[in-house]
């Protein structure tokens, strides 16, 4: 018996150094496994943060673009203005005062100084 109980002892120990040879390979696969769901974590938290930021780009291209045909509506509307003022500005300097004009406004002016 004692023969049968060694030799059962030392199957026992073979079949444990099987098994941690079976078992290293499947730790190693299992902290490759973790490995590889915390990169899929982090490139999808990047990736989120991608889109995010490509949001907030859009937005403020957008708002920007607006501003930019906003302005261009604005110079546009000053350069009328300031054409239609240059106009008018033009044809009163070509304009002759009239002789009667020119007599009021002497008068006027002679009133003011005598009453100074």
């Amino acid at each position: 018996m004692a023969g049968k109980l060694s030799k059962l002892a030392t199957e026992v120990g073979e079949l444990s150094k099987d098994v941690k040879a079976i078992l290293q390979p499947v730790k190693q696969l299992q902290d490759s496994a973790a490995a590889s769901r915390d990169a899929v974590g982090s490139l999808r938290a990047d990736t989120q943060q991608l889109l995010k930021d490509e949001k907030t780009h859009e937005a403020e291209a957008e708002r920007a673009e607006n501003a930019a045909v906003s302005a261009a509506d604005g110079a546009q509307h000053a350069a009328s203005s300031a054409k239609a003022a240059a106009k008018a500005a033009s044809e009163a300097a070509s304009r002759k005062p009239a002789r009667d004009e020119t007599i009021v406004v002497r008068q006027a002016m002679l009133g003011l100084v005598l009453y100074v």
